[in-house]
Parts: C-alpha cells; structure tokens; sequence
C-alpha cells in the first residue's frame, strides 16, 4: 500500500521550474500519485519594472496573473 496519493509542488516559475516539475512527475509516477503544481502571486507593485510595460486596458494583477498562467503552461 503506497502512503503517498499526492505530490504538492511549490514552484517560483524559474529557469529550473520544468526540470523540478519533471522529476515531481516522475516520482510520481513511480509512487502512482498525483501530482498538483502550486505558484502564488506575489504581491503587484504600484510601479512597473521599466523593461515591462503593460498593455493600457489590462490592469496589474491580471498582467501578473496572465504571465504565470503562459509560464505554467510551459512547464506542464
């Protein structure tokens, strides 16, 4: 009987994000459990970086929440 049903993953989306998320699936897989990816949003500053600059009608949060949902895509 396997203990584990449920791998919970917290993930900063960064460059190492996949292969942490690949080796997650593969354990497993071994362990044929689940496996849930958790990312939270950190905190939207009142000013943007000045390399982002962010469409007109899109307010903060949804830019944040966009860009993590395009990177967890590409992780999953």
């Amino acid at each position: 009987m396997n203990i584990y049903n449920r791998i919970l993953l917290a993930i900063d989306l960064g460059e190492h994000s996949g292969e942490i998320a690949g080796r997650a699936a593969y354990l497993a897989k071994a362990l044929k459990a689940d496996v849930c990816l958790l990312h939270v949003l950190e905190n939207v500053p009142e000013d943007y970086p000045a390399d982002v600059v962010p469409p007109e009608s899109m307010d903060k949060l949804e830019l944040a929440r966009e860009r993590a949902h395009d990177r967890m895509a590409e992780i999953v």
